[in-house]
């Protein structure tokens, strides 16, 4: 009917003037940053005249934000202040420092494993090639510390941020949604951009972002350890096994020639040409050291929730990182760690399983590997429980304290510090010896409720075991948030202020 051509017309004239619109948009981008933008949308969009209209409405929506299925885009704005939070939290020289000495324990401690747990089998294969990782690893340095330098320096073309904690859009997109706020935004939309447009330049300043730019460049350095000990040792490997099939023996010269000349033949396949990692156990032990392993289950449900909600981010910032340091901690806990999925399906599955490619594992040689560095970590838990048991019998250690916060001050007033190793008359914080810190601190309570108040305090009151594995847990590096919800419902309100003010 009428009615019908009307609105058929109303809407073709619509559609014409945003064409024309956007026509004169792109003539007035001087760096084509709005033109990559637009050719993108057309060539998905099959060069339709309402795919203009859809990249407008996208324009609003990236600086507004959106939800894309369970994935929570936030605007622009609480995207930079969460940058600039992140910025501001790393930038304490101590966060750096137990960064670098968490990963570098986690990096080392791998082949470490792997060596303990294969000593007495028949076939040395494995204990050796867990050697030969150990000096491919020494003898890169060099390698993955310029590497690690060139990373630094480009941290601010990093799209991913930190950790995948911060995004940051690329250049020329944030330019090109700069460019049409600033020319066809309502007055809401060019206060908006101003304002990520102030936050966005004042992130890239270098004296601004160095905590994550050093905390990356630490990340770059381990993965490219890791990498080459995992070429050195899949060159050992694969050497051992031609030598096996020839029936031939050579010197340890020899031997070491000959896994130098394999060595070129692998590097394709653990590192692409970029210089990233490719292989995926290579791929799974760093992000198993750098604590950045992807969350599954609840613990992803759980991130997403507060990812949703920013008033609540600030106390669960580093999900990823805190949840990987207790999945960390429970593969070297004696008993614990039976019964952790990753431990059961390599202790228990074939090779070829399907199931074990998450874990990088492809070959039987693969397997070898990951059994002998599971009994290894185990081996490892037990010689740091007895250890921890016998300083914290000796005082040498100190856990959490009472759950009483004011006695737990008082301590402190005279002299007194937590999870500490008390050297003289010295304490220094073992803090940052994941994943082994929990033993010293969990014992290190236990063993103090024992001396303090007595067995059968410790009988009457099991209830307060909740205190000793909340402290215990919370204090992991970065789940301190929960720590400070904990405190908020302890005071029933009373220390919002103060939890607030750490929080934030």
């Amino acid at each position: 009917g009428i009615d019908d051509i009307t609105l058929r017309t109303d809407a073709s004239d619509a559609v014409a003037a945003e064409v024309q619109t956007l026509k004169q948009l792109l003539k007035d981008d001087v760096d084509d940053s709005l033109l990559q933008t637009f050719l993108h949308f057309s060539a998905v969009g099959g060069n339709k005249p309402q795919t203009f209209k859809d990249l407008q409405a996208f324009m609003k929506r990236k600086l507004h934000g959106y939800r894309d299925g369970n994935k929570q885009m936030r605007n622009q704005i609480i995207n930079e202040m969460q940058i600039m939070g992140v910025n501001s939290i790393l930038s304490g020289p101590k966060t750096p420092v137990r960064a670098a000495v968490g990963t570098g324990i986690g990096t080392i401690m791998r082949p470490v494993s792997t060596i303990i747990g294969s000593l007495g089998s028949e076939d040395r294969a494995v204990t050796e090639s867990a050697f030969a990782a150990l000096g491919g690893m020494w003898e890169s340095m060099g390698d993955a510390w310029r590497k690690a330098a060139q990373d630094f320096r480009g941290y601010t073309q990093n799209n991913e941020g930190w950790r995948g904690v911060t995004t940051s859009p690329k250049e020329y997109e944030f330019e090109a949604l700069k460019a049409f706020h600033y020319k066809y935004g309502s007055d809401g939309d060019k206060a908006a951009m101003a304002m990520a447009n102030f936050l966005h330049q004042s992130n890239k300043l270098p004296f601004l972002n160095y905590g994550p730019r050093i905390m990356r460049a630490t990340d770059v350095f381990f993965s490219q350890l890791i990498g080459r000990g995992r070429q050195r040792q899949l060159a050992f490997l694969d050497v051992k096994d031609r030598l096996k099939s020839a029936q031939q023996v050579v010197s340890d010269q020899d031997m070491k020639k000959l896994v130098r000349a394999a060595e070129l033949n692998f590097e394709g396949k653990v590192f692409t040409a970029d210089g990233q990692l490719s292989d995926e156990m290579a791929k799974y032990a760093a992000d198993e050291a750098k604590l950045t392993k992807e969350l599954t289950g609840f613990a992803r449900e759980l991130d997403r929730a507060f990812d949703k909600a920013p008033y609540l981010k600030p106390f669960m910032l580093f999900m990823k990182t805190g949840v990987n340091a207790l999945e960390m901690t429970s593969k070297h806990t004696p008993i614990l760690n039976r019964f952790i999925k990753e431990n059961v399906d390599i202790m228990t599955k074939a090779w070829d399983d399907p199931v074990m490619v998450k874990y990088g594992i492809k070959s039987a040689n693969d397997l070898e590997i990951a059994k002998a560095t599971m009994r290894g970590r185990e081996a490892l838990g037990y010689g740091f429980v007895s250890t921890a048991a016998m300083m914290a019998l000796n005082g040498q250690i100190t856990g959490n304290g009472p759950p009483d916060r004011e006695l737990r001050e008082a301590w402190q007033q005279f002299g007194w510090k937590p999870r500490s190793v008390k050297i003289g008359d010295v304490y220094v914080s073992y803090e940052s010896l994941e994943p082994f810190n929990l033993f010293f601190s969990f014992i290190a309570d236990i063993v103090d409720s024992q001396k303090v108040m007595g067995e059968e305090w410790v009988g009457n009151n099991l209830g307060k075991l909740g205190f000793l594995v909340t402290q215990n847990i919370t204090n992991k590096t970065f789940l301190n948030g929960m720590f400070q919800v904990q405190e908020l419902f302890y005071s029933n309100g009373q220390r919002l202020p103060t939890v607030a003010a750490v929080s934030y």
